[in-house]
């Protein structure tokens, strides 16, 4: 099994913890790394993190706002 993580620490990570929320938009520059453990099942787990040094908000708070739309017919779905 695989995963995949951004690790921050100190500042950076409290500022994270604060200001970030799924969708949000944001660039991410470190250094990843790779690492194994055994799960509680056996298995030998991987996980690719990304460790990072800096943490760029591409949006503003103000501008994360999902919408959502009724469909009333099928011809308004883009697919």
């Amino acid at each position: 099994m695989f995963g995949s993580l951004v690790v921050t620490w100190r500042k950076l990570a409290e500022t994270c913890a604060k200001y970030l929320a799924k969708g949000r938009l944001v660039a991410v520059s470190g250094r990843m790394q790779v690492r194994s453990y055994e799960g509680k099942d056996g298995l030998k787990r991987y996980i690719t993190e990304v460790v990072a040094d800096e943490v760029q908000f591409l949006e503003r708070m103000e501008e994360h706002k999902p919408e959502f739309k009724e469909v009333e017919n099928d011809e308004e779905l883009p697919f």
